[in-house]
């Protein structure tokens, strides 16, 4: 039985909030992720909200209440805990080479937004995200907690008060938006809904894995754990849900723009445009600041006198790469890949709790 005495609600909520913010990146703040995994199977995108989010639910609960049962202390543990020794090595070592991969594509999508609300080089918006990633980072984990879990919770209101607003403009042309969407040349994972809603989560698994397990064993009691794990997955589906609707509105317009939260900005006033590609750099910044502290501290410890020139060197290469990568075919391309490989681990997942219920 879980006890009552340890339940923290303000601790639940922090961590629920650093799973919103962990998941909000570049692809998800733009709209250019949920056009592709969401709107672009019209109203069954809704569907598809929902089996991303009932399989995030699982994955977070399973994934925090492992670091508080088995006091983890690094990611090694989780996937040998998981998969055993050789294959667990196996997705550890997938898992280190995503969390580099994402942020790249995250400060690709820093320089697609500056470029396309500024008119300026992509090299702009990733020098400004980059920078204060790397600051960030030099900070150190219990700092980077602090501020993922505050900018999480911003996030979610601030992008569901914006898509509300857009979408009680034209309410009734979400049915027709439905309709014109099969039409639209818009990529897609798969071309199954059930399938693109698995997908979404399954390609952030490898990374949360590697990060959720450290904050539940820092949880004053299990029931701290699953509340998070709840309440993060429903906020975040519910958001996509808002969003995709409100994309249903106008997405004559919407599925044309490679940031198309930028767009719905400018459409409730255009002074909005400017503020939310500030809202949209916080978003992926509060992305890519948890995994590129995670890639860093596995490679070098952050003790270590060498930690901070490495993370400035690095982050510095991340900044080239990404300013010169294509934001939407990069979303579509390793998202996808990592899906199928983050479902290859679910099924260890699932598996072992089986047998660890079925144990008990």
């Amino acid at each position: 039985m879980l006890s009552n005495d340890n339940f923290n609600f303000f601790q639940s909520l922090k961590v629920s909030g650093i799973i919103c913010g962990y998941l909000i990146g570049s692809g998800f703040s733009s709209g250019q992720e949920i056009l592709q995994y969401f709107v672009s199977y019209g109203l069954w995108g809704v569907g598809t909200a929902i089996v991303a989010g009932v399989t995030l639910m699982f994955m977070a609960v399973w994934l925090l209440c492992l670091g508080k049962r088995e006091d983890i202390k690094n990611p090694h543990e989780v996937f040998k805990y998981y998969c055993g020794a050789r294959i667990g090595a196996i997705f550890e070592f997938t898992a280190f080479t995503y969390l580099i991969i994402q942020v790249v594509v995250f400060f690709t999508g820093a320089g697609a937004t500056i470029s396309e609300a500024f008119n300026v080089s992509t090299f702009v918006g990733s020098i400004i995200l980059g920078g204060l990633v790397i600051f960030t980072v030099l900070l150190g984990l219990n700092k980077l907690a602090v501020i993922m879990g505050n900018v999480g919770i911003f996030l979610i209101i601030t992008v569901i008060s914006l898509v509300t607003i857009f979408l009680f403009k034209n309410p009734s042309g979400i049915a027709e938006g439905s309709n014109l969407v099969q039409n639209m040349d818009i990529l897609q994972p798969s071309s199954s809904w059930v399938l693109s809603g698995f997908l979404y989560e399954t390609f952030n698994l490898l990374g949360i894995a590697a990060f959720l397990p450290l904050l539940g064993a820092k949880a004053t009691s299990q029931k701290n754990n699953i509340f998070a794990g709840i309440l993060g997955p429903l906020l975040l589906s519910i958001t996509i849900i808002l969003v995709t609707l409100s994309f249903l509105t106008d997405i004559s317009n919407v599925g044309t723009k490679l940031i198309p939260m930028l767009y719905v900005a400018k459409s409730v006033a255009p002074i909005f445009g400017t503020f939310f590609s500030l809202i949209i750099l916080m978003a992926i910044y509060s992305g890519a600041s948890p995994m590129f502290w995670n890639f860093c501290s596995r490679v070098i410890p952050e003790s270590s006198s060498k930690f901070k020139p490495f993370v400035f060197i690095l982050g510095t290469a991340a900044i080239g790469f990404g300013a010169i990568l294509p934001f939407d075919k990069a979303i579509n391309v390793v998202y996808l890949a990592y899906g199928y490989l983050g479902t290859i681990f679910l099924a260890f997942i699932i598996v072992k709790e089986v047998r660890r219920k079925l144990g008990k």
